[in-house]
């Protein structure tokens, strides 16, 4: 209960500041929205880039959905934000998200009161608007060209990217020369309309070797070459037919947590209702080779009914997966989503295995292994509340003895409660406080986390960007605390670079030893024309006396 308390003080004390900061843009004269499309350029494990920005009225908080040739299947929020760029990180997604993928954005603009003493900028932000508004909204179509009536959509379209990237990692504490070294390329393409038909072909691969020396792959029992290969499909419809038919190696984003088929999938669609059945293997492990040992099946069921002020989408998903014929996992994947009035925004997913090889019997016992719910309120434009809760277990399988651990703890039930708050401030400013508290099952201590974040666009009408982050962690095993700062701006037309530091300090609890760890980044990306594209990634850490590099680069090849 004390813990407890001590975050909704911290909220309540978050919204207050909040509402202090903002007081400025309350009378600020509104005009009607309108929505910005461009192309997600670059894809981390957290981080989602896209060519959108400051230019087409993005600001730090506000929400883009990403799209796919199936629909949408990702919503990312704006974290750094350049005039032609931005990055964020990823809300919500039931799909996987790769270079190419079409982004909207609803922005809202607003005229910003003149400050005495300054000149207007036209280069800075004018826009202020709720964060997640465009989570609000009735969904967006699919992206441009998927209207198998139109003129544009009966000719055959090819997009997609081909990339050369290369990552390697140093350290002065390495005896054999590099630590990590590899090159890589990525070819991932989509070519739609086949014959002037609803007929695509998707493929996307990716290729990496080894570069490191002979020693220092000593012990390495892996081959210096290894390929994945994600997607393999030919496609006979869409969104927009009545029914499609998918062959070869594909996600079906439609049931979470089956992963990528090797199989078949047969979809129809009838007004608000859509389902379909599919049935495959999972690719090898190794080097995404055709394996027919692990067998998957699945069905699901969709529905979407919205009008004008509210939309909601439901999908319920069964799947069961097989080990040599024997059954390994069953489960159900129940989704829905409700926009309300453009102020509530309510989001729930949760996962029902049918048996349990943790008690050992492996009879059928249905049970939660997990549950997220989620909650967005915008009671003013300038100001977003959200509050979430996650309750998750790990996932054993019966027959491959494969295992799905939780996010945080490997072996126990975990519950997760959150609330941030997030604010817009005239003049180009963006503040937000995020607290959260997680509890381990058959643990009295809970592990708390702090973190706030400051960004100023167009800071003193300099063009450039700054941002100020700090956190605090006190997990069960140590704590951790972390500040930082970045300063990014447009160089020359095409131009985006930054300079990030960061300290971050470890206390292991049950030793006392303290591990201090710094950081320095320089982050580049150049947009060459319209279709190449040049990106660097350097950055320098001293953690423990031993000093390390890491670089990151990349020159890709863009189809439209």
């Amino acid at each position: 209960m004390p813990l407890t308390c001590r975050v909704c003080r911290l909220f309540l004390l978050s919204i207050a500041l909040s509402v202090t900061l903002a007081g400025a843009s309350a009378s600020a004269q509104t005009e009607e929205p309108r929505e910005e499309r461009g192309t997600v350029t670059y894809v981390t494990s957290s981080m989602v880039y896209g060519d959108l920005g400051r230019g087409n009225g993005l600001r730090e908080g506000d929400t883009v959905m990403v799209f796919n040739e199936k629909g949408r299947i990702a919503m990312v929020r704006v974290l750094h934000l350049a005039s032609k760029s931005f990055s964020g990180e990823v809300l919500e997604k039931n799909g996987t998200i790769v270079q190419g993928n079409a982004l909207h954005a609803r922005v809202q603009p607003i005229e910003i009161p003149e400050q005495p003493g300054r000149t207007p900028d036209s280069t800075a932000a004018s826009v202020v608007r709720r964060p997640e508004e465009s989570a609000q909204r009735a969904e967006y179509s699919p992206p441009a060209g998927n209207d198998s009536g139109s003129a544009s959509a009966r000719e055959t379209r090819l997009h997609g990217r081909f990339a050369l990237q290369y990552y390697a990692m140093n350290s002065s504490a390495a005896a054999n020369g590099l630590v990590f070294s590899q090159p890589a390329a990525v070819l991932q393409f989509t070519a739609e309309h086949l014959l002037s038909l609803p007929l695509q072909f998707s493929y996307y691969s990716n290729h990496r070797f080894d570069a490191r020396s002979d020693a220092a792959r000593s012990g390495s029992t892996q081959e210096r070459l290894r390929s994945r290969f994600y997607q393999f499909a030919l496609q006979y419809g869409g969104d927009e037919t009545p029914y499609s038919i998918a062959l070869g190696r594909f996600i079906p984003y439609q049931v979470g947590g089956i992963g990528t088929v090797d199989g078949a999938m047969v979809a129809g669609r009838s007004g608000k209702f859509e389902g379909g059945v599919i049935a495959g293997a999972q690719p090898g492990y190794t080097n995404s080779e055709v394996n027919l040992n692990d067998q998957k099946v699945a069905a699901y069921a969709g529905f979407t009914d919205g009008a004008s002020g509210w939309q909601l989408r439901s999908n319920l998903a069964f799947a069961q997966t097989y080990r040599d014929g024997a059954l390994d996992r069953g489960y159900f994947y129940l989704v829905n989503s409700l926009a309300l009035g453009g102020e509530v925004t309510l989001y729930q997913n949760a996962t029902l295995d049918l048996y349990d090889a943790d008690r050992g019997s492996g009879n059928a016992r249905p049970h939660l292994t997990d549950l997220y719910l989620s909650t967005t309120w915008r009671p003013e434009r300038w100001l977003s509340l959200t509050g979430s809760f996650a309750d998750r277990r790990s996932v054993y399988f019966l027959r491959s003895f494969a295992a799905l651990p939780d996010s945080f703890f490997s072996t126990s039930r975990l519950q997760n409660y959150q609330l941030s708050a997030g604010v817009n401030i005239s003049g180009g400013m963006y503040a937000s406080v995020t607290t959260s508290l997680r509890m381990q099952e058959n643990t009295d201590k809970a592990a708390m986390a702090y973190s706030g974040r400051f960004t100023w666009s167009n800071f003193l009408a300099s063009h450039t960007n700054i941002y100020l982050l700090g956190s605090y962690t006190d997990n069960l095993y140590n704590t951790s605390r972390s500040v930082g700062f970045e300063a990014n701006r447009d160089l020359i037309a095409g131009l985006y670079a930054a300079l990030r530091l960061q300290q971050y300090r470890y206390v292991y609890t049950r030793s006392d030893r303290t591990l201090d760890r710094f950081a320095v980044a320089v982050d580049m990306y150049y947009r060459l024309g319209g279709m190449w594209y040049l990106s660097l990634n350097y950055e320098r850490y001293w953690e423990g006396g031993a000093a390390s590099d890491r670089i990151y680069s990349e020159v890709s090849m863009r189809l439209r």
